[in-house]
């Protein structure tokens, strides 16, 4: 059994780090600069020429109107000032990215270096020959990313091509959970329940927090289970639809009719809310969870946001207490649920680009420890001071709001390992504080919950090999269907899992869904020993103890 163990980090040192500045317009002149008043240098060490390039940036309408706008703002401008190249930002709208994109490239204006995290659009990139091959680029001008490479070799890995070249810019994470069960223990106690550790022993525990008054209130008003994520409970059973068999990746289906099962169990018995396959963003569901009326509720643990969702549930609900689970075991294995992508590419660059040397030193400064650093928390003695784990500690929470906050398009090429735990919760909650010192406790029980777990994937879905057009299309015409019928299954009592399964391969099979089983089979057996699958992101993530 595949197994992952917690990952532990060296703390960074900062008392080695550069003192960083401020560009004029926000608010820090006076302090020294990252390379001011220094000469630029390659990685030979001889002067370098200062490029001029363009970069893509994510708008999501998140730049304060007083910092600026996406294309210029406090951020822009000390990107700038600090880095090697003079940079003119062009932006995409973030959920409409690949559509600007594809405009930008036709008429020859798409700039030369275009991060997106989409995987099937730089494919179409590479596939059409509208990138370039990085690797002798790197090996001249580039330092840091280039040690990256030599460092953790799974990053050169994920970035080349069928080809055997470099053409993908990546950074690195810890692989952090990014889905948990979270359950109230208060309940567990009250009702005389163990901790469920099989989906059996899941289920009479929501019969019980649904029918045996848990709350005390005397009012039929709690749920077993408040599902705001909507995957676990389908992965838990191995639902992937991928799965290796016999050697063989094969299309699956017996997987996807225990899930099934399992949530139509739920939904007749009234162990979930009845519209909960209607709310579409979860919303309601978190809602029942703050409001203290579901015992077992599925959610996310990897950031401040979500400390700020346990914050408020505490504070509707005082006297709660909550643990994270490891996700039960099925017949099919013990699983973990979705985790954070911790090898991910997200930048390329354009075959067009008249200056690609000045590119790569740009990608150099954007992915050293003191650039992300500074982009991650802002200025010392602005923004933050080190703290009691040795990582920032955060002055002001609204002017971090205001000025820091929203940089995280900034950081699509850093990698957060270089800054160890302080780039985690571990160093971003104080545990002197209690609040923060119980969702420090939830979060080692979510590392935990790791142990002992199979990847139910291949591999992440990101590193899933991106489909031709023509199977794409396949896979956009039956994939609302098969929905279709899932929910029709969850719903209708009189509708059989089994009878939806045949309908669900019935319409596999007139879509075309046979080419799609052949295609990804002649993939497995021709690419798996050069393929990012589950055994190298473990690999990784074992290599950063």
């Amino acid at each position: 059994m595949l197994k992952l163990k917690r990952t532990t980090t060296v703390m960074v040192i900062f008392a080695t780090m550069l003192v960083l500045a401020a560009c004029s317009g926000n608010g820090n002149e006076g302090q020294k600069e990252n390379n001011g008043g220094q000469k630029q240098t390659d990685a030979s060490g001889a002067t370098a020429k200062r490029g001029s390039i363009t970069v893509s940036m994510y708008d999501r309408g998140n730049v304060p109107a007083e910092a600026g706008t996406a294309e210029k703002n406090s951020w822009t401008d000390w990107v700038v000032k600090n880095g090697p190249a003079d940079v003119k930002f062009i932006t995409v709208p973030r959920w409409e990215s690949t559509d600007k994109f594809n405009v930008l490239l036709a008429s020859g204006d798409a700039p030369d270096l275009i991060q997106e995290y989409a995987t099937g659009f730089r494919d179409s990139l590479y596939r059409t020959g509208q990138i370039i091959p990085l690797d002798d680029l790197i090996d001249q001008y580039s330092t840091n990313y280039k040690n990256l490479l030599e460092t953790y070799p799974v990053l050169r890995k994920a970035g080349t091509k069928p080809d055997g070249k470099l053409y993908e810019i990546g950074k690195l994470s810890p692989m952090l959970p990014d889905e948990v069960m979270f359950v109230r223990k208060d309940w567990l106690d009250k009702l005389n329940l163990n901790v469920p550790t099989t989906d059996q022993e899941l289920l009479e525990v929501m019969r019980a927090f649904a029918s045996q008054d848990p709350d005390g209130n005397g009012k039929a008003d709690t749920y077993g289970i408040a599902d705001a994520q909507g995957r676990g409970l389908y992965v838990m059973f191995q639902d992937v639809d991928w799965v290796v068999e016999d050697g063989q990746l094969v299309k699956d289906w017996e997987r996807k009719q225990a899930a099934l099962d399992y949530h139509k169990k739920m939904y007749e018995e009234g162990l979930i809310d009845k519209d909960y396959l209607t709310d579409k963003n979860r919303e309601q569901q978190r809602q029942f969870f703050l409001q203290g009326r579901a015992g077992v509720y599925t959610g996310r643990i990897g950031n401040m946001g979500d400390f700020n969702l346990y914050e408020t549930f505490r504070k509707n609900n005082p006297d709660a207490e909550l643990i994270v689970v490891p996700w039960p075991e099925t017949k099919y294995g013990s699983f973990l649920s979705y985790f954070q992508n911790p090898v991910q590419m997200t930048a390329v660059v354009n075959a067009t680009a008249k200056d690609p040397a000045a590119v790569i030193k740009y990608v150099d400064f954007m992915t050293q420890e003191s650039t992300g650093e500074t982009l991650l928390y802002g200025f010392e003695g602005t923004h933050w001071e080190k703290g009691a784990t040795g990582c920032p500690k955060i002055l002001d929470d609204e002017k971090y709001k205001n000025e820091v906050s929203w940089t995280v398009d900034f950081q699509m090429m850093f990698s957060k390992t270089l800054l160890g735990d302080c780039a985690t919760l571990e160093g971003q909650l104080n545990p002197e504080v209690p609040m923060q010192k119980d969702f420090l406790d939830l979060y080692h029980q979510a590392e935990a919950s790791f142990e002992g777990k199979d990847i139910p994937w291949l591999t992440h879905p990101e590193h899933m090999p991106t489909l031709p057009d023509d199977l794409q299309i396949i896979t956009s015409t039956i994939n609302p269907t098969i929905e279709e019928i899932s929910t029709k299954a969850i719903i209708t009592k009189s509708y059989s899992t089994e009878q939806a399964i045949q309908d669900m391969q019935k319409a596999w099979d007139s879509a075309g869904g046979k080419k799609l089983e052949e295609w990804y089979a002649k993939w497995y057996a021709e690419n798996s020993d050069n393929a990012i699958l589950a055994k190298d992101l473990i690999e990784f993530n074992e290599s950063l103890k």
